[in-house]
């Protein structure tokens, strides 16, 4: 599955590094593993029933059968989801609670993220990456198949942090994706988005990826590469 990212990555409106487009990376056993976590409702009226736990969810929001969700039409599922996934994590009782119950703890919780990625695909990025500020444990296993410059930042905001080893593997799971979504970042004004991108680049520079830092800059022109290494 593949999704072409708009609006381009920019600086200023006028540093544009290459198109990648979204993509799932699966291999055809995790995919049926994922799959199988979360296997489809066969009732007859299972649309019927999701569609009635979406209503009544928007109504008087409650812990509701992420199954029966599933089991409606997909496209109202997906919207909730974005909607809610961000808000899903509480942390008042210090006990993972998100707003669909069969879960019990984050490796739970985890697996059944997985499992809607492998279902209904990038349609709910981003509800993960609503949710990668909140608790990345949660959706860093989902995270490993997203290969999208949308994550890249979001990711790097981990950096340093107790989520500092689940943010490289993903960089060093997709460096060249990493690199188109923190260059232009690291670039832009200051703040702590830049902060976060220019982190993200110093840990690709550990990693080896210096030349095809500036390979991608050099896309662009001689002064971007200049700028990059000022910052590398």
């Amino acid at each position: 599955q593949e999704l072409t990212i708009t609006p381009h990555p920019t600086v200023n409106c006028q540093v544009r590094l290459p198109v990648l487009q979204a993509k799932l990376v699966w291999s055809p056993i995790e995919l049926k593993q994922a799959l199988r976590t979360m296997p489809p409702r066969r009732s007859p009226t299972a649309n019927e029933e999701g569609q009635r736990a979406i209503d009544k969810f928007r109504q008087k929001p409650n812990r509701v059968d992420i199954a029966v969700l599933c089991g409606g039409e997909a496209k109202a599922f997906v919207q909730l989801w974005n909607e809610q996934a961000g808000k899903s994590v509480q942390f008042a009782t210090r006990k993972f609670q998100p707003f669909w119950y069969g879960a019990q703890n984050e490796r739970e919780g985890a697996v059944q993220i997985t499992a809607l990625l492998a279902k209904f695909g990038l349609d709910i990025l981003p509800g993960l990456l609503d949710l990668v500020n909140k608790r990345l444990a949660l959706v860093n296993q989902a995270l490993q198949h997203v290969d999208a410059v949308e994550c890249a930042i979001p990711v790097a905001r981990q950096l340093g942090g107790k989520n500092s080893q689940m943010a490289r593997d993903w960089i060093d799971t997709f460096p060249e994706t990493a690199i188109i979504g923190l260059v232009p970042v690291a670039l832009g004004p200051l703040g702590k988005d830049r902060d976060s991108a220019c982190a993200g680049l110093a840990y690709l520079v550990c990693r080896g990826k210096s030349d095809k830092i500036r390979q991608l800059a050099g896309a662009v022109g001689t002064d971007v590469v200049q700028a990059i290494d000022n910052l590398i």
